[in-house]
């Protein structure tokens, strides 16, 4: 009797500490920027049970995914599409994609090439939050990675992804902040900005570049200064 109560005691840690929400160890990644980063340190928060159906076929008993994994999520548009490319591999990490961080979350798509190949999933009539999850097969799969996320979608036209207002990074009024557009990746361009760019040669002034996007609540009647 002993013995029965410590396995079903067993099974039951088991089985909590692979269900859990992995919400906290997401990071943002927003559409067209690219990371570069690893599954060193990461820890372990997902495993093959975590994977559903998108681990169909593969041999569990030698990829049980007990390795390090890393989770960014990414805000898409309505009826969009999502392109998530993981290469620069060192080891064999895989992708697998869900719509939920939450406890029993099920994987939507994944990508398993083996050895150091790199990984694309690709996501039609995208909506809403997508989490990309990063894992490796075993325990001794750690790399570092490059991780770009590509959106399309209908944003009047075609041109530059256009921004998504819940992706924007919130400031206050009467604070100083140091942040850059290195890896930020292009939302919009000169199209998007229809009026404001009027008089302003296009050729010249494409607005390609790296972008980023605010926002800041303002009181009634008080008067702002951007600097």
């Amino acid at each position: 009797m002993k013995t029965l109560l410590l396995n079903l005691a067993l099974l039951v840690s088991f089985s909590t500490v692979y269900s859990q929400s992995f919400c906290s160890k997401a990071r943002t990644i927003q559409c067209g920027e690219v990371i570069n980063s690893s599954n060193f340190e990461s820890g372990n928060t997902l495993n093959v049970s975590s994977y559903g159906s998108c681990v169909s076929g593969i041999n569990t008993a030698v990829n049980n995914f007990n390795g390090n994994d890393v989770v960014y999520r990414v805000d898409a548009l309505n009826n969009s599409s999502i392109t998530v490319t993981l290469n620069g591999l060192s080891s064999d990490l895989d992708v697998f994609i869900f719509k939920s961080c939450s406890s029993g979350a099920s994987c939507i798509a994944k990508s398993t090439n083996g050895n150091s190949s790199s990984e694309i999933v690709n996501i039609s009539n995208a909506s809403g939050t997508y989490y990309i999850v990063i894992d490796g097969y075993n325990t001794s799969q750690r790399s570092t990675f490059n991780l770009t996320v590509k959106c399309a979608g209908d944003t009047g036209g075609g041109i530059g992804d256009g921004f998504n207002c819940s992706s924007a990074e919130e400031i206050s009024c009467g604070r100083t902040y140091y942040h850059n557009n290195f890896s930020s990746g292009n939302r919009m361009e000169y199209e998007n900005y229809e009026t404001c760019v009027s008089g302003v040669n296009r050729s010249l002034n494409p607005f390609n570049g790296n972008d980023r996007l605010y926002k800041i609540n303002v009181s009634w009647a008080m008067h702002s200064t951007f600097l």
